[in-house]
């Protein structure tokens, strides 16, 4: 039986690099785009020169890595260094030069803002070949986890258990040593000596546990959120699904509606509800749109937040936001809804639909939330005719 047969490993053959990549490849998009670009000022200017050893990579090389990486989802420098050579792609893109992971790591590291530049730039070379709409956006977030477990994030009232722990394990150790004491008499030498050191080597570990979260309750008050992260510092803990928490980030992603192209992309901490004016803001700077300008924004229910709405609208910006699921309440034709409740402010006190008084013993209560904006104080009423009313059922 006959089967196809490859070609002969060592036959000799004559190709270029440019014959390998076909017409309509989209690295060759990517190479005239960035080619077309004055990095210079854009910011990527923190090339060093020097006169003496090796030169350094041009900033296009690199530039052309990061975005071949990013559109192939290859984040990882190692990985974009092992794809340098053996990718044909790479090979026309970068000329068959190969930088090493570390030189592609610095790279991202230290030109931030200049990528966040050409991103703006990019989707202004998007509107001039008429691919974006400009009139309406839709916006949606995607959380990532955070390489900082739950353990490495902390909050005010995590630092105030361990610090309690602290300052309980330190009291039990100096009743120990006062227990010693009088004991002393009793116990050799050396079985007192030994104690007594176990104890030292405990109130030393314990010493620098306090300096520990003594200095993360310095970091703490330096922040808005009242979170730290000691593995990721820019991470967060927040909502991923309903109660699941996780230190992570949320990737907010504005969308235009001709043809489905992002115009915005930001790794933020907070959850969608504190985002979406921002995320609407910066898409509509990359859209090169005045603030008078109206833009009309699509957005699931977790976007709906009172205020978020009220800024877009200050900026000429039209949501549209499904409402959020409102919690499921038992009543009979809506009648013992909030607003069913009949309030007399001279007597202080609430009458039911069902003719019953509800009373207050007077006492203001806080209700502090995660941001200052969010505190309240209320006062409880209450009555024991709930449990004879006939409606109860």
């Amino acid at each position: 039986m006959r089967f196809i047969q490859g070609a002969n490993r060592k036959q000799t053959y004559f190709a270029t690099l440019e014959d390998q990549i076909s017409p309509d490849n989209p690295v060759r998009l990517m190479d005239a785009f960035i080619d077309k670009l004055e990095l210079e000022k854009l910011g990527f200017n923190n090339t060093i020169h020097r006169s003496e050893g090796r030169p350094p990579y041009a900033p296009g090389v690199l530039l052309k890595l990061y975005l071949y990486g990013y559109l192939n989802k290859i984040r990882s420098s190692r990985k974009l260094e092992k794809e340098c050579s053996r990718n044909i792609e790479l090979q026309w893109l970068l000329q068959s030069l190969q930088p090493n992971y570390h030189t592609i790591a610095d790279f991202r590291k230290v030109h931030p803002r200049p990528l966040k530049a050409m991103f703006r730039l990019y989707v202004q070379f998007l509107a001039d070949a008429g691919l974006l709409g400009k009139t309406t956006i839709g916006i949606d977030g995607s959380k990532f986890k955070a390489v900082n477990s739950k353990k490495n994030n902390f909050n005010q009232n995590k630092i105030d258990k361990h610090q309690q722990f602290i300052k309980d394990k330190t009291n039990k150790y100096l009743q120990e040593l006062d227990e010693l004491d009088r004991q002393e008499a009793n116990l050799c030498a050396d079985e007192l000596a030994v104690k007594k050191e176990k104890i030292a080597q405990g109130l030393a570990k314990l010493k620098e546990r306090t300096i520990k979260y003594d200095t993360l309750q310095k970091q703490l008050n330096q922040t808005d959120d009242k979170q730290v992260s000691t593995t990721d510092p820019d991470s967060r803990s927040i909502i991923l699904v309903k109660n699941i928490v996780e230190v992570a980030y949320n990737t907010q992603n504005a969308v235009d509606d001709k043809h489905n192209l992002i115009v915005h992309t930001q790794a933020t901490n907070t959850n969608d509800g504190k985002a979406l004016h921002q995320a609407a803001t910066q898409a509509k700077e990359n859209l090169q749109l005045q603030k008078e300008d109206t833009l009309m924004m699509l957005a699931d229910k977790g976007y709906h937040t009172g205020a978020e709405l009220n800024e877009c609208h200050k900026d000429n910006m039209i949501t549209h936001v499904a409402y959020k699921e409102q919690p499921s309440v038992k009543h009979i034709a809506n009648e013992f809804l909030a607003e069913s409740f009949a309030y007399d402010k001279a007597a202080d006190s609430y009458t039911c639909p069902a003719g019953a008084v509800l009373t207050s013993l007077g006492t203001w209560h806080n209700k502090k939330g995660s941001a200052a904006e969010t505190s309240y104080r209320f006062k409880t009423y209450r009555t024991n005719a709930c449990k004879t009313c006939p409606l109860k059922t």
